[in-house]
């Protein structure tokens, strides 16, 4: 499913069970039904699916596969960013 990237942190804590916790989080937005411009979502992916310079890729359309729980399986960033 395509979605817009508007912004991304990298997370790096221990949860309260003790484990590190690693990952992004990214804001994206998407085309949605009954909505006028984007919804908007906050998701939790695994560092190694965000390429080191995500913040060239703001603005930009990606696209982001779910698994049937809803939790980011990949995501696909253009092969060309807009790097200035």
């Amino acid at each position: 499913m395509e979605h817009v990237l508007f912004g991304a942190r990298k997370l790096d804590f221990s949860g309260e069970d003790g484990r590190q916790v690693q990952g992004v989080q990214l804001w994206v937005g998407f085309e949605s039904d009954n909505v006028i411009g984007m919804e908007t979502a906050k998701l939790f992916v695994r560092s190694n699916l965000v390429p080191h310079n995500v913040d060239d890729y703001m603005g930009t359309a990606i696209d982001i596969e779910f698994n049937n729980k809803g939790k980011v399986q990949n995501i696909s960033f253009p092969r060309e960013c807009r790097c200035e």
